[in-house]
C-alpha cells in the first residue's frame, strides 16, 4: 500500500490529520466503513501540522463528513 496524507472531518467540526501508512486500516465492509489512522498529526492555528507523537485514531463512518487523501512526501509542509 502506498502511503498517502490524510485529512478526515468529522460531522461535529473536529479534523484529524495524518500519515494513512502501513499500519493503517480503512474496513472493506460496505456494513462498516471504520478508518483506522495510526500517525495523527496536530494542527496548529496557521493551519500547518505538526507531529502529535505515537497517536493514531479509530474514526466511525457515521462520523465523518469528509476526507481527502494526497501523495505522501516526508519533506513537505502540511497544511490544513
Amino acid at each position: 500500500m502506498k502511503e498517502r496524507w490524510v485529512l478526515v472531518a468529522l460531522k461535529n467540526g473536529v479534523s484529524f490529520a495524518g500519515l494513512y501508512g502501513r499500519e493503517s486500516f480503512a474496513a472493506s465492509n460496505p456494513e462498516e466503513k471504520d478508518l483506522d489512522i495510526r500517525w495523527i498529526n496536530d494542527i496548529n492555528e496557521d493551519g500547518t501540522w505538526s507531529s502529535a507523537g505515537e497517536k493514531g485514531v479509530l474514526i466511525t463512518a457515521d462520523e465523518v463528513s469528509t476526507i481527502e487523501f494526497w501523495d505522501y512526501s516526508p519533506e513537505e509542509k502540511l497544511h490544513a
